[in-house]
């Protein structure tokens, strides 16, 4: 599996590059107002802290995992990389193709059937049902 391995680490180092380059564009630009709710920028996404703090509470309570330095700074490296990659496909023209289409939509369909079952959660464990 060095393979798998490999890939991380590429991953990482790119993760890596778009923070450094990000933290020298804003030193750069002086017309770029720094917010402190924006945690990163990918192309013109803008990734805020109640992104983070939404996908950060969810690993929590899906995992039980500690809160930790190292488990935010990965779940927000996991939020860039995903960012990264959607913006790779559609430079690509993914969203243009058949096959990207269908695949958006699945997406998009498991993000809606993960949100019923997010709320369908709370409901039952609301106190006194």
């Amino acid at each position: 599996m060095p393979f798998v391995c490999c890939k991380y680490r590429i991953l990482d180092a790119i993760i890596l590059a778009v923070f450094v380059s990000l933290y020298f564009v804003n030193c750069e630009n002086n017309n770029i107002k720094t917010d402190p709710n924006i945690l990163a920028k990918v192309g013109d996404r803008l990734i805020g802290k109640d992104d983070f703090t939404t996908r950060y509470k969810d690993f929590r309570r899906r995992t039980g995992a500690p809160d930790n330095g190292q488990a935010r700074r990965s779940i927000l490296k996991n939020i860039i990389a995903e960012e990264l990659l959607i913006l790779e496909a559609r430079r690509r023209g993914f969203e243009d193709d058949a096959l990207g289409r269908h695949e958006l939509e699945k997406i998009k369909t498991q993000e809606l059937l993960n949100a019923y079952h997010a709320s369908s959660l709370a409901i039952v464990r609301q106190p006194g049902n």
